[in-house]
Protein backbone atom coordinates (compact mmCIF):
# COMPACT_ATOMS: atom_id res chain seq x y z
CA UNK A 1 0.00 0.00 0.00
CA UNK A 2 1.47 3.23 -1.04
CA UNK A 3 1.14 6.54 1.54
CA UNK A 4 -0.91 8.78 0.93
CA UNK A 5 1.85 11.32 -0.51
CA UNK A 6 3.23 8.32 -3.49
CA UNK A 7 -0.75 7.80 -4.45
CA UNK A 8 -1.02 11.25 -4.59
CA UNK A 9 2.62 11.44 -6.88
CA UNK A 10 1.26 8.71 -9.21
CA UNK A 11 -1.87 11.04 -9.85
CA UNK A 12 -0.23 13.92 -10.48
CA UNK A 13 2.49 11.59 -12.81
CA UNK A 14 -1.16 9.98 -14.74
CA UNK A 15 -2.27 13.69 -15.27
CA UNK A 16 1.12 15.06 -16.30
CA UNK A 17 1.02 12.05 -19.00
CA UNK A 18 -2.46 13.20 -20.42
CA UNK A 19 -1.16 17.41 -20.35
CA UNK A 20 1.83 16.63 -21.95
CA UNK A 21 0.66 14.59 -24.89
CA UNK A 22 0.68 16.92 -27.95
CA UNK A 23 2.90 19.48 -25.91
CA UNK A 24 6.25 20.65 -26.67
CA UNK A 25 7.48 18.69 -23.36
CA UNK A 26 6.12 15.32 -24.41
CA UNK A 27 9.29 14.07 -25.98
CA UNK A 28 11.30 15.30 -22.53
CA UNK A 29 8.62 13.72 -20.68
CA UNK A 30 8.20 10.54 -22.59
CA UNK A 31 11.72 9.95 -22.21
CA UNK A 32 11.90 10.45 -18.46
CA UNK A 33 8.90 8.18 -18.13
CA UNK A 34 10.19 5.72 -20.16
CA UNK A 35 13.07 5.64 -17.51
CA UNK A 36 11.12 5.27 -14.43
CA UNK A 37 9.44 2.47 -15.68
CA UNK A 38 12.61 0.87 -17.18
CA UNK A 39 14.26 0.24 -14.08
CA UNK A 40 13.48 -2.96 -14.58
CA UNK A 41 14.85 -3.34 -17.92
CA UNK A 42 15.29 -2.47 -21.30
CA UNK A 43 12.24 -4.19 -21.96
CA UNK A 44 9.96 -2.42 -19.65
CA UNK A 45 11.49 1.14 -21.27
CA UNK A 46 10.44 -0.12 -24.75
CA UNK A 47 7.18 -1.35 -24.24
CA UNK A 48 6.43 2.23 -22.12
CA UNK A 49 7.67 4.20 -24.72
CA UNK A 50 5.09 2.47 -26.98
CA UNK A 51 2.08 2.69 -24.75
CA UNK A 52 3.16 6.09 -23.94
CA UNK A 53 3.05 6.69 -27.96
CA UNK A 54 -0.60 5.10 -28.11
CA UNK A 55 -2.08 7.25 -25.49
CA UNK A 56 -0.61 10.56 -27.02
CA UNK A 57 -2.00 9.14 -30.71
CA UNK A 58 -5.78 8.62 -29.19
CA UNK A 59 -4.99 11.96 -27.31
CA UNK A 60 -3.89 14.36 -29.81
CA UNK A 61 -6.19 12.61 -33.01
CA UNK A 62 -9.99 13.24 -33.12
CA UNK A 63 -12.24 15.88 -30.43
CA UNK A 64 -10.24 17.71 -27.94
CA UNK A 65 -13.77 19.00 -26.24
CA UNK A 66 -17.20 17.21 -24.95
CA UNK A 67 -17.71 14.85 -23.00
CA UNK A 68 -16.29 11.76 -24.61
CA UNK A 69 -12.66 13.95 -24.74
CA UNK A 70 -13.09 14.53 -20.98
CA UNK A 71 -14.02 10.26 -20.79
CA UNK A 72 -11.02 9.50 -23.18
CA UNK A 73 -9.01 11.73 -20.62
CA UNK A 74 -10.32 10.53 -17.59
CA UNK A 75 -9.26 6.97 -18.28
CA UNK A 76 -6.02 7.54 -19.78
CA UNK A 77 -5.00 9.19 -16.67
CA UNK A 78 -6.27 6.68 -14.45
CA UNK A 79 -4.76 3.76 -16.54
CA UNK A 80 -0.90 5.85 -16.26
CA UNK A 81 -1.73 6.38 -12.63
CA UNK A 82 -2.40 2.89 -11.49
CA UNK A 83 0.82 1.57 -13.51
CA UNK A 84 2.53 4.42 -12.16
CA UNK A 85 0.92 3.31 -8.53
CA UNK A 86 1.89 -0.41 -9.26
CA UNK A 87 5.66 0.48 -10.32
CA UNK A 88 6.02 2.20 -6.76
CA UNK A 89 4.36 -0.66 -4.79
CA UNK A 90 6.45 -3.38 -6.14
CA UNK A 91 9.79 -1.57 -5.55
CA UNK A 92 11.75 -1.44 -1.79
CA UNK A 93 11.59 1.20 0.14
CA UNK A 94 15.30 2.89 -1.18
CA UNK A 95 14.31 2.13 -5.09
CA UNK A 96 10.56 4.10 -4.16
CA UNK A 97 11.94 6.99 -2.86
CA UNK A 98 14.76 7.39 -5.95
CA UNK A 99 12.31 6.32 -8.02
CA UNK A 100 9.64 8.67 -6.44
CA UNK A 101 12.54 11.91 -7.27
CA UNK A 102 12.39 10.83 -10.87
CA UNK A 103 8.40 10.88 -11.46
CA UNK A 104 8.88 14.47 -9.44
CA UNK A 105 11.14 15.66 -11.87
CA UNK A 106 9.35 14.87 -14.63
CA UNK A 107 5.97 15.82 -13.25
CA UNK A 108 7.78 19.47 -12.79
CA UNK A 109 9.14 19.28 -16.11
CA UNK A 110 5.02 19.07 -17.81
CA UNK A 111 3.94 21.29 -14.90
CA UNK A 112 6.29 24.16 -15.99
CA UNK A 113 5.71 23.92 -20.05
CA UNK A 114 1.88 22.75 -19.76
CA UNK A 115 1.20 25.94 -16.88
CA UNK A 116 3.86 28.40 -19.26
CA UNK A 117 1.79 27.09 -22.31
CA UNK A 118 -1.48 27.68 -21.01
CA UNK A 119 -0.44 31.59 -19.87
CA UNK A 120 -1.27 29.89 -16.45
CA UNK A 121 0.21 31.01 -12.72
CA UNK A 122 2.67 28.10 -12.12
CA UNK A 123 3.81 27.63 -8.43
CA UNK A 124 7.38 25.86 -7.27
CA UNK A 125 7.62 23.30 -4.75
CA UNK A 126 5.11 23.45 -2.20
CA UNK A 127 3.47 26.81 -3.54
CA UNK A 128 0.05 27.92 -4.30
CA UNK A 129 -0.47 29.25 -7.82
CA UNK A 130 -3.24 31.97 -7.98
CA UNK A 131 -4.36 34.70 -10.04
CA UNK A 132 -5.35 37.47 -8.46
CA UNK A 133 -4.85 37.32 -4.86
CA UNK A 134 -6.14 40.32 -1.87
CA UNK A 135 -4.78 40.22 1.00
CA UNK A 136 -6.41 42.54 4.05
CA UNK A 137 -5.91 42.49 7.62
CA UNK A 138 -7.14 44.48 9.82
CA UNK A 139 -6.82 45.59 13.92
CA UNK A 140 -3.75 43.25 15.04
CA UNK A 141 -4.24 40.78 11.99
CA UNK A 142 -2.52 38.91 10.01
CA UNK A 143 -2.71 38.56 6.16
CA UNK A 144 0.04 37.52 3.67
CA UNK A 145 0.85 35.61 0.44
CA UNK A 146 3.51 34.15 1.47
CA UNK A 147 4.51 33.35 5.86
CA UNK A 148 7.35 31.51 5.96
CA UNK A 149 7.87 31.12 9.96
CA UNK A 150 10.38 29.10 11.74
CA UNK A 151 8.80 29.14 15.15
CA UNK A 152 5.66 30.24 16.31
CA UNK A 153 3.47 33.17 15.84
CA UNK A 154 1.71 34.97 19.21
CA UNK A 155 -1.57 37.20 18.11
CA UNK A 156 -3.33 39.10 20.69
CA UNK A 157 -6.90 38.12 21.40
CA UNK A 158 -8.74 39.61 18.18
CA UNK A 159 -11.63 41.52 19.07
CA UNK A 160 -14.87 41.12 17.50
CA UNK A 161 -15.98 41.85 14.37
CA UNK A 162 -18.97 44.11 15.26
CA UNK A 163 -16.69 45.99 17.95
CA UNK A 164 -15.68 49.69 17.07
CA UNK A 165 -12.97 50.28 15.08
CA UNK A 166 -9.96 52.10 16.75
Amino acid sequence: MLTEALAALAGAGGTAVVQAAGTDAWGAFRDRLAAFFGRSGERSARTTLERLDRTAGELTTGSTDGPAADELRDRLRDRWQNRIADLLEDLDDAEREAAAEELRAAVSLVDRHVGDARGAHVAGDRGLAAGTVTAHAERGSISGGVVNIDGGVTLGNPSRPDSPRD
